[in-house]
């Protein structure tokens, strides 16, 4: 295999003129008799190259180290003809030889030498993306990223969490608390696997599995008029005190069922925080709209909300067409096959 001349040479000969082809010295002259008119044949010049593609560099690299076609071509794993052409279209794309045959050996070109170090970098480095691509592919068979909105007690999900590492003893897990529509953005955003959450409806992009649907309640405490009620109407929660709990998303289920919110409301206290909620609802100082299977502290009653009900689906939410990982997709199975609707 003969060396090519590099393309620069090449358009160096390429630049020709009428007076530089008459003249007898165009090979000393040739720089000042070129008229300015002259140009580069496209057809060399500016050639788009193919693209270097990775099995090309590990061939290039076997050849460096054997010198010899055959047996690189054996440490490949190819044939001697398929590693032939592959270092042809490397030279292709490179512009230039990068092995001279010699009688009885292989020799690299300055080519060669001068790209090696450059092509060793690429090597290492894609083996290294390998490397942490397969640590980071196994690390998340047994981990599970979940989001929880916050309006949904631990109880029922710290039981089917148990038997999740009863089947995968190894497991990872991390949850992540937060309102409802927030999940359905981690989610799409790739930083939960899987959210348990209720919301009025969702993104195409995401599936919903429903896992049970409960009624909203009045809360207060247990001497308070509320109590005796056997079902609050709305308009009555209007006339008392109410602790407004930021987190929930009563507001957007009633907006979706009944239209626009036109009621209003004595809010004398709001919190994000449900400790806070069952603090104030505790001391007496108002009454709150729950979810029905909200854990509650002693001493506070729920009576059922009419005129108008207001229900919620708790769902478990994925995105449409991306697979779980292993932990996830247990999970998954195992939210399905619990009961909900039976205490924890």
């Amino acid at each position: 295999m003969e060396e090519r001349p590099f393309p620069l040479a090449a358009a160096a000969i390429l630049l020709t003129s009428e007076n530089a082809m008459k003249s007898d010295n165009a090979h000393i002259h040739a720089s000042r008799t070129i008229r300015p008119s002259a140009r580069i044949a496209p057809s060399r010049i500016g050639r788009r190259r193919g693209t270097m593609e990775t099995h090309e560099i590990k061939y290039f690299l076997a050849m460096v180290r054997e010198l010899n076609f055959t047996r690189a071509a054996s440490t490949c794993g190819i044939t001697q003809p398929a590693l032939t052409r592959a270092i042809r279209k490397l030279e292709s794309e490179l512009g230039g030889a990068l092995f001279l045959r010699r009688p009885g050996h292989i020799e690299m070109t300055r080519l060669a030498r001068e790209i090696l170090p450059r092509l060793e970098a690429i090597e290492q480095g894609i083996t290294a993306v390998r490397a942490h691509a397969a640590t980071v592919a196994e690390s998340q068979l047994n981990s599970l990223r979940l989001g929880v909105m916050c309006t949904v007690g631990p109880t029922h999900i710290v039981a089917f969490l148990s038997k999740l590492q009863l089947a995968i003893p190894d497991v990872e897990i991390s949850i992540v608390d937060a309102k409802a529509g927030q999940i359905v953005d981690l989610l799409i955003g790739d930083d939960i696997d899987i959210g348990i959450t209720a919301w009025p409806s969702y993104p195409e992009t995401v599936h919903a599995e429903l896992l049970i649907s409960e009624r909203y309640m009045v809360v207060a405490r247990h001497d308070s008029s509320l109590a005796a009620e056997a079902e609050v109407p709305l308009e009555l929660v209007c006339q008392h005190n109410y602790i407004e709990r930021l987190g929930c998303e009563f507001d957007d289920y009633y907006e979706a069922r009944h239209g626009k919110w036109t009621l209003e409301m004595n809010v004398t206290f709001s919190s994000e925080r449900e400790d806070w909620i069952q603090g104030l609802l505790s001391a007496g100082l108002g009454c709150a709209i729950v979810p029905e299977r909200m854990e509650m502290v002693e001493g506070i009653v729920k009576r059922p909300l009419v005129s108008p009900e207001v229900t919620r689906e708790v769902s478990m939410v994925t995105l449409r067409g991306k697979p779980l990982p292993r932990a996830a997709a247990a999970f998954a199975r195992i939210a399905k096959s619990h009961r909900w609707q039976d205490p924890a």
